[in-house]
């Protein structure tokens, strides 16, 4: 079981979503809560807070919309790529890192699942479902 101290974010309109920071994994045994890197940041928390947060899936659309972003189709290094699933809900989010001479997407830098290390990936590699949509949001 993890513990964790809920905040809400003001974002740049003045609206508010909910976040999460970690303060480790209780432990059973000594009845202590130790340091466990998997649940200090997720996908979005890279994405959009430098890894200093939490953000659940629900959240992504509000911040989308309150941090003043803009869904883009001529990408640029920094932008955010988002993915959805078939319902329309977004399940992932990553950093556009590079793009081609035509201006696609062709690397990307995040998180996955319980990952605690950054890496970079092609778009179509950095979410497993392949039924997914992209897109991609600038500010």
């Amino acid at each position: 079981m993890f513990v964790v101290e809920e905040y809400e974010l003001v974002l740049q309109d003045g609206s508010t979503i909910k976040a999460t920071k970690s303060l480790g994994r209780y432990d059973a045994t000594t009845g202590n809560i130790v340091p466990d890197a998997r649940m200090d940041t997720d996908c979005h928390g890279v994405t959009f807070t430098d890894g200093e947060y939490w953000i659940n899936n629900s959240e992504v659309d509000k911040l989308l919309e309150g941090g003043d972003f803009s869904e883009t189709n001529t990408p640029q290094p920094g932008d955010v790529l988002i993915y959805r699933d078939q319902g329309g809900k977004i399940v992932h989010s990553v950093t556009v890192s590079e793009i081609d001479s035509a201006g696609n997407v062709t690397e990307v830098t995040g998180l996955g699942g319980l990952e605690t290390m950054e890496h970079s990936d092609p778009p179509d590699r950095a979410w497993p479902d392949p039924n997914a949509t992209q897109e991609v949001w600038t500010k």
